[in-house]
């Protein structure tokens, strides 16, 4: 399997999100340098904690959520083929989110993650987010 390398992604403008507690989260984008499909969120409380982490690969994504278990689906543009008219074009959506217990998706996105090179801020995140053993489970204290 390609091991993905992620370098951090800088904008200018803001990247805050209210949180469930109304603080104000903190978002922090990522790229793959071998793969332009797959981009990582992840949204920090005020303390730097996280509470919130998106993967999205090939149209589709997985995602977690502070005290709640993976989920994983597809974008409104999986299956979609290149080249037919409107491929790519509009607003990328999340959709179809399920509980992720055995998913396919889920196992993909888990092992991309699993063996990625990760920037030094995500290094003693990350792998404390992912189950311990396969995709299932709730997701890890940290």
């Amino acid at each position: 399997m390609l091991t993905l390398s992620f370098y951090r992604i800088r904008t200018c403008r803001p990247e805050t999100l209210d949180g469930a507690a109304g603080e104000a989260l903190s978002r922090e984008s990522y790229g793959s340098r071998e793969r332009p499909d797959c981009t990582l969120f992840l949204w920090r409380d005020p303390d730097g904690e996280p509470r919130m982490l998106q993967f999205l690969f090939g149209e589709r994504f997985i995602e977690w959520s502070d005290g709640s278990a993976w989920i994983a689906g597809d974008t409104n543009r999986h299956g979609q083929e290149a080249g037919t008219p409107g491929h790519g074009k509009g607003v990328r959506t999340l959709q179809g989110r399920r509980a992720a217990a055995d998913d396919a998706v889920l196992a993909e996105g888990l092992a991309l993650l699993a063996g990625a090179e990760l920037p030094a801020e995500l290094r003693p995140i990350l792998p404390a987010l992912l189950p311990r053993s396969g995709p299932r489970g709730d997701a890890r204290e940290h």
